[in-house]
C-alpha cells in the first residue's frame, strides 16, 4: 500500500502525517484545513503515521485486543474502560475501544510526543 504525506504548520511547528494514499486525511482533519502546507523546507517537528495493518499492533507492540502489558498510567473517568494510557518501555500507548465496531484503536508515541503511529481498522 502506498503512502501519502500531508503537512500542517501550526504556530511555527510543522506536523507531518503519513497515511495510506486512499485514506481521506483532509476529511478527518477539516479544522486543520487552513494550516495545510506544501512540503516544508524545515524538518517536521512531529510526525504521525496512520496504519491500517492491524496485525502490526501485535507484531510491533506485542499486544492483543484484550490485554496490554505495560504500566497503566491513567484510565478515563468519562470514557471508562474504553480509554487507557500505558507506559511501554521507551514509549506510550493509548488504547481506545470502539464499542459500535467492537474493536480497539491504538496509538503508540515516543515519550517526547514527536513521533506517533496510529493503528486503525
Amino acid at each position: 500500500m502506498t503512502t501519502e504525506k500531508t503537512y500542517y504548520q501550526i504556530g511555527g511547528l510543522v506536523m507531518e502525517i503519513s497515511s495510506p494514499s486512499l485514506f481521506p486525511i483532509q476529511e478527518f482533519l477539516t479544522s486543520f484545513e487552513d494550516f495545510q502546507v506544501d512540503e516544508p523546507k524545515d524538518k517536521a517537528s512531529c510526525s504521525v503515521e496512520i496504519s491500517f495493518d492491524y496485525r502490526a499492533v501485535e507484531l510491533e507492540l506485542g499486544v492483543g485486543s484484550k490485554s496490554l502489558t505495560g504500566k497503566l498510567l491513567t484510565e478515563s473517568i468519562i470514557w471508562g474502560d474504553d480509554f487507557r494510557f500505558y507506559e511501554m518501555g521507551n514509549s506510550y500507548l493509548a488504547s481506545i475501544y470502539i464499542k459500535d465496531q467492537n474493536h480497539y484503536w491504538y496509538m503508540q508515541c515516543s515519550k517526547d510526543f514527536r513521533q506517533a503511529k496510529i493503528f486503525m481498522q
